[in-house]
């Protein structure tokens, strides 16, 4: 879970990309952009209070790390967790999405599609570094 999980969140170019044009967009409203400057972690075990990539980790336990922040338009939650049947292991991704208020829905509205296709993404990328 620890070794995955921040490959997940930090390895992906694509992602990178995105989040700077979303944070150039996002600055003039207020909203939160200071993810640009996350330093990496120091440690190997995935901590409360950690901040992994833009994921500020909000719990965990040995099969799941509880991901997310919170905005004054919406608060987001990514859920990692881990599945094994016999010798078999994969990796459960969840999101869910807390709106505030309209801008949140507004907001929202066009990052729904590129967050279906990041997610998956971000996972293939993570493993893959992971390989190497």
């Amino acid at each position: 879970m620890d070794q995955v999980t921040p490959e997940f969140f930090t390895q992906a170019p694509a992602c990178g990309k995105m989040l700077h044009f979303r944070n150039a967009l996002a600055r003039p409203f207020g909203l939160k952009t200071e993810f640009d400057a996350v330093p990496p972690l120091n440690h190997e075990i995935l901590q409360v209070g950690d901040q992994v990539g833009i994921f500020k980790v909000f719990g965990r336990t040995d099969e799941e790390v509880l991901m997310g922040e919170n905005d004054k338009h919406l608060d987001f939650r990514v859920s990692v967790r881990l599945e094994q049947e016999g010798s078999t292991q994969w990796a459960v991704v969840s999101t869910v999405v807390h709106f505030k208020n309209w801008f949140g829905r507004l907001y929202f509205t066009p990052v729904k599609p590129f967050h279906r296709l990041i997610v998956p993404a971000m996972m293939r990328s993570g493993l893959e570094n992971k390989k190497t």
